[in-house]
């Protein structure tokens, strides 16, 4: 989903600048994209602004020279900093860390990092959810997968640039943002972030693959209307049922059944999304998996946001057109 900054930050003054993205990721020449904050915001009177997009905590902090700030970051979340107005020195446990200005740091290690600012600047804080990313990483790779222990600059990218300003634009906006505005920001930070650390985008092999869920996941999608139950998968792909509920959990934030669920679902809206399927809606059900309309029908709607009926309405007018 694209997403456009509200119009309310795009018309304020310069206040965080952050480097526009040209071509291919690399940066725009003299472009800079800045953000000001209303004058009633707390951030003028308190330098620290928090606010939530889902379930990203979005942290602005303004430091003075020689300061810092400590971020504790429990095993089930991730940290990405981006210092805007200056360098930043970043420390964790093993290591010492130089991130320039408007450079991602991704940090997931379940332990403490503390930042520090030589010359005093802004710095913008994502609190993110592990599994969550992990989601993204294997939406995009077609696979399960989970992300390593990770301390590392990113390098940069239009599309993962395009939306911190998303996130920048928000704590810079005076008006309170709908829930599903915030959700497509969301979604839309874990996918860009996710295509960062593929190793084609030129970051590391930041992830690893899970064998066990990725076998489960190409079982159910070759016979989606079987009633697999998690232990009859775990069985077959060689692991406890406990360890597969867990590795998808982790790996794909949701439970097994929900992922069958979800796998049925696409199937039969890729049928009615034709417009060339002539089945009634009730056999293309059953022959996702579904034994009857009724749950199939709620099911869809809270998956696509509209009756099945209405996907086959639309796409039949468009074949038409």
């Amino acid at each position: 989903m694209d997403c456009q900054l509200p119009a309310s930050a795009t018309d304020l003054p310069p206040r965080f600048p952050m480097k526009a993205a040209g071509p291919a990721g690399g940066p725009a020449p003299g472009g800079v994209m800045a953000l000001k904050l209303p004058p009633s915001d707390p951030v003028r009177a308190m330098g620290r602004y928090r606010l939530h997009v889902g379930d990203l905590i979005v942290d602005m902090r303004a430091s003075p020279p020689h300061s810092g700030a400590d971020y504790r970051v429990p095993a089930h979340r991730a940290l990405l900093l981006v210092p805007l107005g200056g360098d930043l020195e970043i420390l964790t446990e093993a290591h010492r860390h130089d991130c320039p200005e408007n450079t991602p740091f991704l940090f997931a290690r379940g332990e403490e990092v503390t930042a520090l600012w030589r010359e005093g600047s802004w710095c913008l804080a994502i609190h993110l959810r592990r599994d969550r990313l992990n989601a993204a990483l294997s939406a995009a790779v077609g696979g399960a997968c989970k992300l390593t222990s990770v301390a590392t600059l990113l390098q940069s990218g239009r599309e993962l640039e395009q939306t911190l300003h998303l996130l920048l634009a928000l704590v810079a906006d005076a008006e309170p943002q709908q829930r599903p505005a915030l959700l497509a920001i969301e979604a839309n930070f874990y996918r860009r972030l996710a295509e960062r650390l593929l190793p084609e985008s030129g970051g590391e092999k930041l992830f690893t693959p899970v064998r066990s869920v990725s076998e489960a996941m190409r079982l159910v999608r070759e016979d989606h209307s079987r009633a697999y139950d998690t232990e009859e998968l775990a069985t077959l792909v060689g692991v406890t049922a406990q360890t597969l509920r867990k590795g998808f959990r982790f790996c794909l934030g949701m439970s097994v059944k929900e992922y069958i669920q979800t796998v049925r679902l696409d199937w039969a809206h890729a049928r009615l999304a034709s417009g060339r399927d002539g089945r009634p809606i009730a056999e293309i059900a059953r022959r996702a998996g579904f034994a009857e309309s009724s749950p199939f029908s709620r099911a869809y709607m809270r998956r696509f946001g509209e009756p099945p009926s209405q996907t086959r309405a639309m796409a039949v007018r468009a074949a038409t057109v």
